[in-house]
């Protein structure tokens, strides 16, 4: 589900030296800044979740119409990425747009899902344009692009649903993050 060749892994936790809130933004934007020139580097990027790691962020999700009082349980695997996290771990975009800068804390809140999110939670439908809560947080997200399905904590897991934020708009929920 996505290309593991030449990969360098490394986790950060910049909250430990301090960073919070605007300054944890502006540090990862100048991280990136040297990251992205770096020789030999073609793309960087990073993530809430390591993938292939046996670890995970799971969240329940509110579908159009329900309420937490009559809902059923929809839980979803949750990844918080950078803009370029698709492109960089060569997950094809199936529909729509994936993230870019401009998904930040003063933008519409979006989300990416898998195409397994889109089959199990709208079958029969488009999934562009609609709107789901994140229950953790009460957060409404408009879904914007569909993403091919790939593999989250172990090789040999069922393929369920992924829900992806941009992380700009997840400061609150950004602790150590995962550079790939």
């Amino acid at each position: 589900g996505f290309n593991e060749d030449n990969l360098l892994l490394f986790r950060l936790k910049p909250q430990q030296a301090g960073y919070e809130d605007e300054r944890l933004t502006k540090f990862y934007q100048q991280l990136f800044a040297r990251l992205d020139h770096l020789p030999g580097v073609s793309s960087a990027t990073f993530g809430s979740v390591p993938l292939i790691a046996d670890d995970n962020l799971l969240n329940d999700v509110l579908l159009p119409g329900e309420t937490e009082g009559t809902a059923q349980s929809h839980d979803t695997n949750r990844q918080i990425a950078r803009e370029n996290y698709f492109e960089t771990m060569q997950i094809p975009l199936l529909r729509g747009r994936g993230f870019s800068a401009q998904d930040d804390q003063h933008a519409q809140r979006v989300a990416v899902v898998s195409n397994a999110f889109a089959r199990e939670f709208f079958p029969g439908q488009e999934v562009l344009g609609k709107h789901v809560t994140i229950i953790d947080g009460k957060r409404d997200v408009e879904i914007v692009g569909v993403v091919a399905d790939a593999k989250y904590m172990t090789q040999r897991e069922e393929i369920k649903p992924l829900l992806y934020t941009p992380w700009q708009q997840e400061s609150a929920e950004i602790d150590e993050m995962n550079f790939v």
